[in-house]
């Protein structure tokens, strides 16, 4: 099964950069995009249904969304035992430590800042690849 991100994002043109990156990275899995926290908590229940779509491997979750925010939505998954062993990185503009703090008490797997010059964005999303989906033992999962 290829590796499956889960990126909730409402901005697409932050979410075509964060391709472009992963493109960029010959990242072979696919990012399931989804705009707001209501779509992307629909797709997670979907994936537990008969027939659904696998779970992600991960997550990738802006801070700052339109609705219900990725805070509010970090917490709500990690609320839920099935969707716990799923790695979720907040993926932010801010670097504000109160912001990143709130992210990790709240559940954040890890906290990846947005960066202005792509080049140094895309060693980010290299690094990511590398640990998240190539050195480190995910759950596996158990829908699939």
């Amino acid at each position: 099964m290829k590796n499956q991100i889960l990126v909730l994002e409402d901005s697409k043109i932050d979410f075509k950069i964060l391709k472009k990156a992963f493109d960029k990275n010959n990242f072979e899995g696919e990012l399931i995009f989804h705009q707001n926290a209501e779509e992307a908590r629909k797709y997670l229940d979907d994936c537990l249904g008969n027939g659904g779509p696998a779970l992600p491997h991960i997550i990738l979750s802006d801070l700052n969304l339109c609705g219900t925010s990725g805070l509010d939505f970090l917490e709500s998954i990690r609320a839920e035992p099935k969707f716990g062993p799923i790695p979720i990185i907040v993926v932010s503009n801010s670097d504000n430590p109160s912001d990143v703090k709130e992210a990790y008490s709240r559940g954040a797997s890890a906290y990846l800042l947005k960066k202005v010059d792509f080049d140094e964005f895309t060693r980010d999303i290299s690094t990511l690849i590398s640990f998240w989906l190539g050195d480190m033992i995910l759950v596996p999962h158990l829908n699939h």
